[in-house]
């Protein structure tokens, strides 16, 4: 967790690279259409219904450090594992993704969630 001008941030590792250009690496591009091609499987594979998120421990601290009732914007929401424990906790929460069919399941799990369609590299 960061503080920057009295703002808390949580970073989470992400495959994005910083390499001065705002288009996806040849790479990351493949890792976009990988998950936009099989959004199904990985939301049944990787979503709320699995048994615990891999950021655990982050969670919890987040939680810890981040009034409740505060407004949660996670780049690359995916299946929405993370959504459902920052929704459940009572944060006002928006995911974005690159991948069209995971905002769409995730927008029918969590109906009173923001859940947006936007690429890393369209945010500049």
């Amino acid at each position: 967790i960061m503080v920057r001008n009295g703002i808390q941030f949580l970073f989470f590792t992400m495959f994005f690279t910083s390499h001065g250009d705002m288009r996806p690496t040849d790479k990351e591009q493949l890792t976009i259409d990988f998950y936009k091609k099989n959004a199904q499987e990985w939301a049944e594979k990787y979503g709320p219904n699995e048994k615990e998120s891999f950021w655990k421990d982050e969670l919890l601290e987040f939680q810890g450090s981040i009034p409740i009732d505060s407004h949660i914007l996670e780049i690359g929401c995916g299946g929405g594992k993370e959504a459902a424990e920052f929704i459940k906790a009572g944060y006002h929460y928006t995911g974005i993704d690159a991948a069209e069919e995971l905002i769409r399941i995730n927008q029918l799990r969590f109906p009173h969630a923001t859940f947006l369609t936007r690429n890393i590299y369209a945010l500049g």
